[in-house]
């Protein structure tokens, strides 16, 4: 699913204020990251993903924020699979 659909579905979702917040923002920075486009699916690959997440730490990202990064892919990996 692309970020541009998937932000649509975060906003609809019964999510916290501050999940409906953040999700998107850690889609579209994995989505940056992999240089996929708006409207290109997201794969989710964990060597992606792990290099995503060294590459936030070492740019300074608070644990804080790469955890929300994390929830937010789980949570469209899970609604994929739904």
């Amino acid at each position: 699913m692309s970020t541009a659909r998937m932000t649509q579905m975060i906003r609809r979702a019964n999510l916290t204020e501050k999940d409906r917040t953040w999700f998107p923002r850690g889609l579209k920075s994995f989505a940056k990251f992999v240089h996929a486009l708006p409207q290109q699916d997201l794969e989710f690959h964990q060597t992606e993903v792990i290099k995503f997440l060294k590459v936030r730490k070492q740019s300074g990202r608070p644990a804080g924020q790469r955890l929300q990064a994390v929830r937010a892919i789980e949570f469209h990996r899970n609604l994929g699979e739904t």
